[in-house]
């Protein structure tokens, strides 16, 4: 436990972003757990969305898109799952992939 709360805090003080520190311990016990390839094959790619809605960056996972633009990682899945509007003043999607079918009303 330990050396999950020095990596944490680790994390955090490169992120400077302190209400992360229990996100960063649980990242770090799962992957120590399970394993990184989980998380690499579990990632979804995001799209960064001006006022708009014209697409700004891609990004390989939220967790990217919360280190490169510094909007909460949490409020950004907010937004893609719909209980938000923005996060860090943009909007957010999730990339759709060749296994996923587009919504008849979002075409």
């Amino acid at each position: 436990m330990q050396v999950i709360n020095a990596l944490a805090a680790e994390w955090v003080s490169v992120t400077h972003h302190p209400e992360d520190l229990n996100a960063a311990r649980w990242f770090i016990r799962q992957a120590l757990t399970i394993g990184s390839e989980h998380f690499q094959m579990n990632m979804r790619e995001v799209i960064q969305l001006d006022k708009f809605g014209m697409e700004l960056c891609r990004y390989k996972s939220t967790t990217e898109a919360w280190e490169k633009t510094g909007a909460s990682r949490g409020h950004i899945r907010d937004v893609v799952e719909g209980r938000r509007h923005t996060a860090g003043g943009y909007g957010w999607k999730y990339a759709v992939t060749d296994e996923e079918e587009i919504p008849e009303n979002e075409l």
